[in-house]
């Protein structure tokens, strides 16, 4: 995963880049989120796609994760979330892992 990137879902003010931060990053996630799990994917040569579904607490939540992938390593994931509410909850979990420190 080296050069890996990670790019806000709600702007492109921000991103987080490299295998460490990225994977701080994954695993927040997957913490944060209850009862994930893929539906479906979709992909070709240096692209994929996955769609998934989950929980924040009382909050469903759809997702789309769009994959560049080079010579088998992940190297830009750009999250998509739905609805509005889930997008909300999600970034409020999260928002500590995007201050600087």
């Amino acid at each position: 995963m080296p050069g890996a990137e990670f790019v806000s879902p709600p702007t492109d003010r921000f991103s987080f880049r490299g295998p460490d931060k990225v994977r701080t990053l994954l695993s927040a996630v997957f913490s944060v989120v209850e009862g994930f799990h893929h539906l479906e994917r979709v992909g070709g040569t240096g692209f994929v796609a996955l769609r998934a579904r989950g929980r924040l607490g009382r909050v469903r939540l759809e997702e789309a994760q769009l994959l560049s992938v080079e010579d088998g390593l992940l190297r830009e994931v750009r999250l998509f979330v739905r609805p509005v509410p889930a997008a909300t909850a999600l970034m409020q979990a999260l928002g500590p892992l995007a201050r600087p420190r």
